[in-house]
């Protein structure tokens, strides 16, 4: 067990307005001679969302949050491909109570979004950012990847803006081979060639590019950094550098760690900006030049299909992408050591919680090393916050025994920046074990009132016994069903590397 703990002394309108986008992130759907899993999903989520919008006084308007391709294993012409045979599955069996837009507006509204920081502050979450920025929508529609098995498979959601209430979350239909043209092993490439590559066209997108924020290189969907991800990261960044010396005639390329010590701001209201490492280094030292990059890979039978991006403070990016044949990589590691942190579902909802630690978000921790979280909302929450081991186990860390006020000890002030660990009130801290490698997370569940009478009482942080499993595996479900209250969750995963050169 990593974590050691040491103690010293709504309602629905008649009319409903959405928004569409440029549906990018899936996968080219190619010719289907009968059977349609988009069809599929399509049929599905426009009949179980009809019931949502009656009665029919107006037409609702549909439309699709896109999916951005630069963290999917697909180009962006399949995507474009995929978008819009959904569009016309969508219209065919949209009937007269739901008008389905094209995307034509979207490209102003993200970048509406960016420009006002809606996106960022909201921690990604579209439903709180079109909240924050006033958009006229009160459904979005989330389409959703994923890789099982070595097969991708596509579901949508529906979320009503209003309130974060789920309407719609249709089956995951798994896609058929003939539409993952990115999983084909003759596309797949020597790692060394691609590393020379991916620093050619990254450093060839963004000539300014002075000083690289690395954020790691991420298993799939979630915060994962198994060994293989630090391992091409740091390979291109050291190909990056390498790169700039000669583009930028002799200029050298600064490589800036993401590592911010914010105790000294405890109990302040921040920004949101004030938790985003590229935002602080901008604030800091200038925005000229700085961008943070980022990785997400996905692993298919045969192939590692991997995207990078780099970001500077605008939302501007730059990307590559490419796939790596498995059998190339030898020893390293592409799979979590620690198989149920693998996918990481967060609820979506109309208000915003993030969480960071000094190291930035999703970061790796080597055996010695203190975590501590750093939380924010942006409105009056109760919190309650579950580490997940490396060996599966799950400890209720918030709120606990120590808050004097164990009623009120783990609200949280609107835009006020607290710790868990808190060394104000907390006296105990989270150690990284000495023998202990993987992944672990700490996942936090954001309540609008105090909710622990509702809960059992394993879940009222009365000790730090592990949960049974029976109750651990359900905590989510436990959650979702609690009455009167809006729930949102935010999660940070640990990834416990060696001591070592990925160490320095």
């Amino acid at each position: 067990m990593t974590m050691r703990i040491s103690k010293p002394s709504s309602k629905t309108k008649n009319k409903t307005a959405w928004f569409v986008g440029t549906f990018a992130g899936l996968l080219c759907l190619g010719h289907i001679a009968q059977a349609d899993p988009v069809q599929d999903v399509a049929d599905g989520f426009t009949h179980d969302l009809a019931p949502h919008i009656a009665p029919c006084t107006a037409p609702a308007k549909l439309g699709i949050w896109p999916i951005d391709y630069k963290t999917q294993p697909i180009s962006p012409a399949a995507a474009q491909t995929l978008y819009d045979t959904l569009m016309a599955h969508l219209i065919a069996g949209a009937g007269d109570c739901i008008d389905v837009m094209d995307g034509a507006g979207i490209g102003v509204v993200l970048s509406y979004l960016h420009q006002t920081g809606a996106l960022r502050d909201a921690g990604g979450n579209p439903v709180a950012a079109l909240e924050a920025a006033n958009q006229d929508v009160d459904i979005v529609a989330l389409p959703q990847l994923t890789v099982r098995s070595g097969r991708v498979t596509l579901a949508i959601k529906a979320v009503r803006r209003e309130t974060g209430e789920t309407l719609v979350q249709t089956p995951a239909v798994s896609l058929s081979d003939n539409m993952t043209t990115s999983a084909m092993i003759d596309t797949a490439r020597d790692l060394d060639v691609a590393l020379s590559d991916a620093a050619k066209q990254l450093a060839a997108q963004a000539p300014d590019l002075s000083r690289i924020v690395p954020a790691g290189v991420f298993y799939q969907g979630s915060g994962v950094q198994p060994e293989f991800g630090r391992y091409f990261q740091d390979r291109l960044v050291a190909e990056l550098v390498d790169k700039a010396a000669n583009l930028l005639t002799g200029k050298a390329l600064q490589v800036v760690a993401p590592e911010f010590d914010l105790s000294q701001t405890l109990g302040e209201s921040l920004r949101a900006r004030d938790l985003d490492p590229l935002a602080r280094i901008s604030d800091r030292d200038g925005a000229d030049g700085l961008y943070q990059m980022r990785g997400t890979y996905w692993v298919f039978d045969d192939v590692i299909d991997i995207t990078m991006t780099l970001k500077d403070t605008t939302g501007r990016s730059a990307s590559w992408q490419s796939r790596l044949k498995r059998a190339d990589l030898g020893p390293l590691s592409v799979m979590p050591a620690n198989p149920d942190l693998g996918d990481r579902s967060e609820t979506t909802e109309n208000f915003a919680v993030l969480m960071t630690s000094p190291k930035g978000s999703d970061p790796v921790f080597h055996p010695g090393e203190e975590l501590v979280a750093y939380v924010r909302s942006d409105r009056r929450v109760w919190l309650y916050c579950f580490y997940i081991d490396a060996l599966g186990d799950v400890t209720q860390v918030l709120p606990n025994m120590f808050r004097k006020d164990f009623a009120q000890g783990h609200m949280l002030t609107p835009f006020v920046l607290h710790a868990l660990p808190d060394p104000r009130k907390d006296p105990f801290r989270f150690r990284i074990n000495a023998d202990t490698l993987g992944e672990e997370r700490l996942k936090c569940l954001a309540t609008t009132r105090n909710v622990s009478d509702d809960l059992p009482e394993v879940l009222r942080g009365t000790s730090f016994d592990p949960i049974p499993q029976s109750t651990a595996a359900n905590i989510d479900t436990i959650f979702q069903q609690l009455p009167n209250t809006q729930l949102a969750s935010t999660s940070l995963t640990i990834s416990i590397a060696p001591k070592g050169p990925e160490a320095d």
